[in-house]
């Protein structure tokens, strides 16, 4: 049997669909299924709209006073049947693929020692679906990740994860004290003490952003989201691994920095400087204590700009290594005016570190040219204002030569006496490969 637990709270709008979608599509005889639905003391519809199912066969209908996601998933699991050995959660505005429990049960009968795997997860959001930026693990050959060794296989979302019944035989149950990361942390104290996890392929989590109200736009508002988040979950899970493995895993700290980076993004300051500068300015000396348990080495493998790893290596105390990115320095060129032989064009991420003020040259044959200086930009993280050489943007007045066959800036760093030469190819090259490419995939 597999059972799928729904917690729901006012979700007169999209319940009915969802647990219509979940009947029509595992409906079948071979296939016993239970249906778990808690009212978290929902205020709409929801009750009324529930009362529908109560004589259905495969539902399940329970209800509490308005107590939080977690304790609504624990009193699902108290009702799990007793035959049932699959267990996922299902969010009450998300669905999953047709054949999503028939591929679980085939991955699990062909890899009897692993006890939770996940599918891939798709993101639905004004009438748009992409992949979840987690799925490249997924492209992996093998259908069973190694968080010992495999540090960059992160899951951070329940949907598309599914249980063996004996995870929760374990004891396993979500943290009722907490109102936000409690699944993330659930799911990760699993893995760590597995060692591992499987994944399902040729199946799919679908998941619904269109919530304006969603956690995941309101959790910034909340001051559980700072302090208390790093104390109850990060530190959670640090524990989790030593007590386990002897050490924190590099699974664990990637995980902790990657995710700790959304503190940085420059969308979140205003709320960040709110809860965290303002209010309560020690959580800087509360993410100077995580990050000695985070090494440089992972730091460095994080996908962002080098202006966040440098606050990540301030959190440790060491400086930030500038001048071992500047040679692979990049020209990023923005646009085009061919009439006027105008560019416009910035540097790439490595050219973080440079001064702001650099002056850029462009050269030639004859005598060089300086590039015009349009914009700067500053950035905030933690109510401190960083300057990026790399958010600058130049123009340039071009020979037809340099446009045809391309050109060199010179980046002059006076203080340092240093001169930084970045090689652009050819202007009219570029656009050619880009038509090119272009019309290839019209005609694909």
């Amino acid at each position: 049997m597999f059972t799928i637990i729904i917690a729901v709270y006012n979700g007169a709008s999209t319940i009915k669909q969802t647990i219509d979608d979940l009947i029509h599509h595992f409906y079948v005889p071979w296939l016993p299924i239970e249906i778990i639905v808690v009212d978290d003391g929902s205020t709409d519809d929801t009750a009324h709209i529930l009362s529908n199912y109560q004589n259905h066969k495969h539902v399940k209908l329970l209800h509490q006073a308005n107590q939080g996601v977690s304790a609504a998933r624990n009193l699902g699991l108290q009702h799990v049947n007793p035959s049932s050995e699959y267990i996922i959660f299902v969010d009450d505005s998300d669905r999953l693929s047709p054949h999503f429990l028939q591929q679980s049960i085939q991955f699990f009968s062909e890899h009897e020692a692993v006890n939770i795997a996940v599918a891939p997860i798709v993101i639905e959001e004004q009438g748009r679906q992409r992949p979840s930026m987690l799925n490249h693990k997924f492209d992996q050959r093998e259908d069973v990740i190694d968080i010992t060794s495999q540090l960059r296989a992160v899951q951070f979302h329940i949907g598309g994860v599914v249980f063996r019944r004996c995870i929760f035989d374990k004891g396993y149950r979500f943290d009722t004290a907490l109102s936000y990361w409690e699944d993330t942390l659930l799911i990760n104290q699993v893995f760590i003490e597995e060692g591992q996890y499987g994944l399902i392929r040729n199946a799919f989590y679908y998941y619904d952003r269109n919530n304006p109200q969603s956690l995941s736009r309101e959790c910034w508002t909340s001051a559980d989201r700072y302090i208390k988040h790093i104390e109850n979950n990060y530190f959670e899970l640090i524990e989790q691994s030593e007590k386990y493995h002897g050490c924190v895993l590099p699974y664990v700290q990637y995980l902790i920095a990657l995710h700790y980076l959304e503190y940085l993004l420059e969308h979140n300051q205003s709320k960040l400087n709110k809860h965290c500068v303002t209010e309560d300015p020690q959580f800087i000396e509360i993410s100077e204590i995580l990050f000695r348990f985070i090494s440089v080495s992972i730091i460095q493998q994080l996908n962002c700009p080098n202006r966040y790893k440098a606050f990540l290596y301030e959190l440790k105390s060491l400086p930030f290594p500038h001048q071992t990115h500047y040679q692979c320095i990049q020209l990023l060129i923005q646009y085009i005016k061919l009439k006027q032989r105008q560019i416009c064009f910035s540097f790439s991420d490595e050219s973080y570190g440079l001064p702001v003020d650099a002056k850029v040259l462009i050269t030639s044959k004859t005598r060089p040219s300086t590039a015009q200086l349009c914009r700067t930009k500053c950035v905030s993280m933690c109510g401190v204002e960083i300057e990026d050489f790399s958010l600058n943007l130049y123009t340039a007045k071009l020979s037809w030569m340099q446009i045809m066959f391309g050109f060199e800036a010179e980046i002059h760093h006076e203080a340092a006496h240093q001169v930084i030469t970045v090689k652009s190819p050819s202007v009219l090259a570029r656009g050619i490969r880009r038509v090119t490419k272009k019309f290839k995939g019209v005609n694909a």
